[in-house]
This record gives structure tokens, C-alpha cells and sequence, in this order.
């Protein structure tokens, strides 16, 4: 069985840039963001970054939470996973929350924090400006908006303010594109999938995102390799 297989790594322009900035997230103390659309292997590329350099990552998909005090809660327990001690979060408030993961993930020498998927509402963005702004910058942090997300960002009269006092907090900024065509094709045949129709339809059903790819790729090598038994 295939199902939850990682895909094989192809170097994408996407790949290579995404591992730039976090080298210069890790080895200069920075905070990176990164504009991007979803689905171009943001994730993956940071996982195999800190695997390579001996890095413990904390990686908190901070969309999936709908509360500013869960994307906290969620870097907590992501904290717990690579070797940190739980907090007790039943009688912390979310100032004090903020204040004890700061202190702990400044404790590791080689630690490589990454907020993904950073579409914060506007209460939500002010406080992730004032967690960023506490960093004494002794570890990297990385994290990825959206292009829709960042273009509204800087346009909507109510987001004026809060975008400047980002800008202030981040060290620098990097936009990625879509994965390419020849770049999805090279994934696919990375991964054993060789049939020039199967490929165009996995990358006409997924529309490049290779969250959705990976499923389906998976799906069709296990029916594939059914058939040859």
C-alpha cells in the first residue's frame, strides 16, 4: 500500500527558492515569508530542509484553526513532538501562552519554526505581529500566505496599518509561482507514473496542487501494482 507515501523530490524552482529562504532563516536568524499559492510543496520542502541540516522543525498549519489561541496551542504541540515539555495551556492566557513558547523555542540552537498557510483575520494578524516582534530572532521562523491573501492585505483600507507593522517584523519576502507544466510532468515520472495520458490527467484534476496530486498519483500506482500481481 502506497497511501500516505511521501512523493519523490524533484527540484522545483519553487523547491529551490523555498530552501534558499530558510537557510537564510536558519543560518542568519531571520523571519522569512513566503507568498505562494498552496499546493506547490511548501511543506515538504521545509520538512526535507530541517531533515538535511539536522533541524527540528515546528510546523503548525495555523488555517486548519479557526482561534488565535489554537495556531498557539498547535505550536505547543508541535513543541511537545520534537522533545520540548508540554505547557499547561488550562491556566495560561494567550498573552502568557505566546510568552512561554517564546522563551522555549529560543532555548534550541537549531530550531526552524514554520507558520503555514497564514490567512489571518485582522484581530487574529495583530496578535501574530506582536508573537513575531517579541522574537529575539535566536532561532529561524518561516511563514507562507497566500498571493490572494497578501494582495488583500495591502489594498483593503481596514488591513493599512497592519500591513505596514508586518513589513517591519519580516525580514524579508519571497514570492513563488505555480508549479510549471514540465515541472508537474518531471514529478510524475519521478514517482513511476509514465503514461503521458495518466500524467495529463493528474495534472488536470489537481490543477498543479501537489497535496491533491500525491493522493491520486498514490491511488493509481496501488491499482497499478494490483494488476501486475
Amino acid at each position: 500500500m502506497r497511501t500516505g507515501v511521501e512523493i519523490e523530490p524533484v527540484l522545483t524552482d519553487a523547491f529551490n527558492r523555498t530552501v534558499l529562504a530558510l537557510e537564510k532563516a536558519i543560518t542568519e536568524r531571520k523571519i522569512i515569508c513566503i507568498v505562494s499559492p498552496s499546493g506547490i510543496g511548501f511543506k515538504f520542502a521545509a520538512k526535507r530542509f530541517a531533515m538535511k541540516h539536522y533541524l527540528k522543525i515546528i510546523y503548525a498549519n495555523v488555517e486548519a484553526s479557526g482561534l488565535i489561541q489554537d495556531v498557539f496551542c498547535s505550536i505547543d504541540s508541535e513543541l511537545s513532538n520534537v522533545g520540548f515539555s508540554n505547557i499547561d495551556r488550562r491556566n495560561c492566557s494567550l498573552h502568557q501562552l505566546t510568552l512561554k513558547i517564546n522563551e522555549r523555542i529560543q532555548s534550541d540552537d537549531c530550531c526552524l519554526l514554520i507558520l503555514d498557510n497564514c490567512n489571518l483575520a485582522p484581530g487574529q494578524l495583530r496578535y501574530f505581529i506582536r508573537f513575531i516582534n517579541n522574537f529575539n530572532k535566536k532561532i529561524g521562523l518561516g511563514f507562507r500566505m497566500s498571493i490572494t491573501y497578501h494582495h488583500r492585505l495591502k489594498n483593503w483600507k481596514k488591513w493599512k496599518g497592519l500591513h505596514t507593522k508586518l513589513y517591519k517584523v519580516v525580514d524579508g519576502w519571497k514570492g513563488l509561482d505555480e508549479l510549471t507544466e514540465d515541472e508537474l510532468i518531471d514529478i510524475c515520472k519521478a514517482n513511476g507514473v509514465k503514461d503521458e495520458m495518466i500524467i495529463a490527467d493528474l495534472i488536470d484534476v489537481s490543477k498543479g496542487d501537489l497535496s491533491i496530486m500525491k493522493k491520486d498519483m498514490n491511488r493509481y500506482l496501488e491499482l497499478k501494482a494490483k494488476d501486475n500481481h
